[in-house]
């Protein structure tokens, strides 16, 4: 999908800046990256938006599970700090460095591969995205909005919801317990699961 930079004072356009991943007749790309930084900004804006267009409804696996085993992730590679981080419209993103924010929004099918340190102020998941949550992340938040089938996987790395003595899962949360925890009281209302070993040749 490339890489976009935009440094402004002010911003008064209607482009459509878009950074979508490639598609050819086995593979899609990832998506790419938009970094936009105001002046009066101390980090910037991160956006990673594949667009939707590239896909079909068959590409994509269960809540849950990877979104498509033929698109490629969105890697970030390194530690970075943004003022927010978008990520919408089927993007498969993959952080293997530290990754601090004041805004992470996951939405409209897309995923995040957590496998190490992530720190939000605001994190919302919705709208059929997914939260991998590795055994090496460590994924800290001051709010956390999980809704419309936004779901958890959770493979034994830290988060808080998960580290409390209760647990409570909403209508529309999604949680796939595949480490053990223990619970005082469990509140049921959404959806709890546990995904399968899968052996891979």
């Amino acid at each position: 999908g490339g890489r976009i930079a935009i440094y402004h004072t002010t911003d008064n356009s209607n482009w459509a800046i878009t950074a979508y991943g490639g598609i050819t007749s086995t593979r899609e790309g990832g998506a790419g990256t938009i970094y936009r930084k105001q002046a009066s900004q101390l980090w910037g804006n991160l956006t990673i938006d594949n667009g939707a267009k590239t896909f079909s409804s068959s590409d994509f696996n269960d809540i849950g599970r990877p979104l498509s085993t033929t698109s490629a992730d969105t890697i970030i590679p390194t530690n970075y700090t943004f003022d927010a981080v978008i990520i919408r419209n089927y993007s498969q993103v993959r952080i293997n460095s530290s990754l601090n924010t004041t805004t992470l929004l996951v939405s409209s099918y897309s995923s995040i591969n957590a496998t190490a340190h992530i720190t939000a102020t605001n994190l919302t998941l919705h709208d059929y995205s997914t939260l991998f949550i590795e055994p090496s992340a460590t994924i800290n938040y001051t709010n956390f909005n999980w809704s419309t089938r936004g779901a958890l996987v959770d493979n034994g790395g830290g988060f808080a919801l998960l580290g409390a003595s209760d647990l409570t899962i909403q209508s529309e949360q999604y949680l796939f317990a595949n480490t053990r925890r223990t619970y005082t009281n469990i509140y049921l209302n959404g959806t709890l699961w546990h995904n399968a070993p899968q052996t891979t040749k």
